[in-house]
């Protein structure tokens, strides 16, 4: 099943224009699915929008994947800041998970 993810990775200051080229180049640079771009009210986060696929209504799968692929390409090209908020959503519902509180909302 194909959800749609709506992520938060703050840099804990200010998103700089070699933030932006280093992420994009980082996370699924080929794929033109992928929305990114700085939140306008919070300058130290980056948006990005993009799909996984999960098991069918499998909302904690979704955001597990979605995050494990988030922060390897954190860990991959040494950037800093980290994913604070996910939203994973289908047709049907959505979920919410954010840092300060793993447990996923409706």
């Amino acid at each position: 099943m194909i959800f749609y993810i709506d992520a938060a990775w703050s840099f804990g200051r200010a998103v700089t224009a070699d933030d932006d080229a280093l992420f994009k180049a980082a996370f699924r640079p080929e794929d033109e699915s992928v929305c990114m771009w700085v939140a306008e009210n919070r300058p130290g986060v980056y948006r990005i929008q993009f799909e996984i696929e999960a098991g069918a209504d499998d909302y904690r799968d979704a955001v597990d994947r979605a995050l494990a692929e988030l922060r390897g390409a954190g860990t991959d090209h040494a950037f800093s800041g980290k994913p604070v908020e996910l939203v994973a959503m289908t047709a049907d519902g959505m979920a919410r998970w954010k840092e300060d509180e793993p447990d996923l909302t409706p």
